[in-house]
């Protein structure tokens, strides 16, 4: 599907609309592996290009829903600055569009999971549990919803419950994404599991996000790998603010400050909120709305 020409607009009936939308799935898919502006692109096109397609078709809108969800500036998902206007969303408008397809699919995991992270996006973390609680109630096998209720328990500093969800969708999932790692591993930062930070490290290597080698120093401070400190340290440097891609979802308080002392143990400066209510610049692309600025 990925290598498929781009679905026409002028294309009708059942025998295009159900496979075009089943390709703007796969380039959403894509999209998530990298975050790459490209690639969020060419979804959002093949998306645009099936407005009516969506209205009866539950995975197809979530998955838009979900490119809306990454567009959204102030939740600091993906580099926004390098996607036309056009393409970009407010919290607000993502916010209802998930609201109404939850209304319109109350029956879908898959819209509840898209609701749950919406939800857990903008700081709102019980509804956030609670809808991603039901999208596993309504498809216990989809190992997507007990990840991405891993990040809204993570949210919540519940790190029984987020170590558990992600070990559950790991275990149900034939080739497990990496960012289901990502809790697996900060639960076992905060409660000084070393067996399971070394598992979760290994397995988030392969993850592409700006964050990564950031959370992978940490992880490697913790068990006390010094090479791959002294690794990791060359690749990170002395960012101006370590953690302004990691609030974006690791917002609980406890998870952020694990990851700061073992950082600053091995000599990287985080930076304390400062006395600005902007906090850090928005041209800078580092200002989290997960940042607890003082007055």
């Amino acid at each position: 599907a990925l290598h498929q020409p781009d679905p026409e607009a002028d294309q009708s009936g059942p025998d295009v609309a159900g496979p075009s939308v089943f390709r703007c799935v796969v380039l959403t898919d894509a999209f998530l592996t990298t975050y790459a502006p490209d690639r969020f692109q060419a979804a959002h096109s093949c998306f645009s290009a099936l407005p009516d397609a969506l209205h009866e078709d539950a995975a197809g809108a979530a998955s838009y829903g979900t490119l809306l969800l990454h567009a959204v500036p102030e939740f600091h998902l993906m580099d926004v600055a390098a996607l036309p206007e056009r393409m970009r969303a407010s919290a607000v408008e993502v916010t209802l569009y998930a609201e109404t397809l939850a209304d319109r699919f109350p029956a879908s995991d898959v819209v509840f999971i898209l609701l749950g992270a919406v939800y857990n996006a903008k700081g709102e973390t019980d509804l956030a549990i609670r809808a991603l609680r039901q999208a596993a109630d309504l498809n216990p096998a989809n190992p997507t919803a007990y990840g991405v209720l891993a990040y809204a328990y993570l949210a919540a500093d519940r790190m029984d419950e987020a170590r558990d969800a992600a070990l559950s969708a790991v275990s149900m999932s034939v080739d497990p994404a990496p960012y289901i790692y990502l809790p697996i591993l900060i639960a076992g930062l905060v409660q000084e599991n070393a067996r399971l930070v070394d598992m979760a490290r290994k397995a988030y290597t392969v993850q592409e996000s700006l964050s990564r080698d950031v959370l992978l120093l940490a992880a490697a401070a913790m068990i006390g790998d010094k090479a791959e400190v002294e690794r990791l340290l060359q690749s990170v440097g002395q960012p101006d603010d370590p953690l302004a891609q990691i609030r974006a979802y690791v917002q609980g308080e406890v998870a952020l400050s694990v990851i700061e002392r073992h950082l600053e143990a091995v000599g990287v400066d985080v930076p304390d909120p400062v006395s600005d209510p902007a906090c850090l610049s928005s041209a800078s692309g580092t200002v989290s709305r997960g940042l607890t600025c003082l007055p």
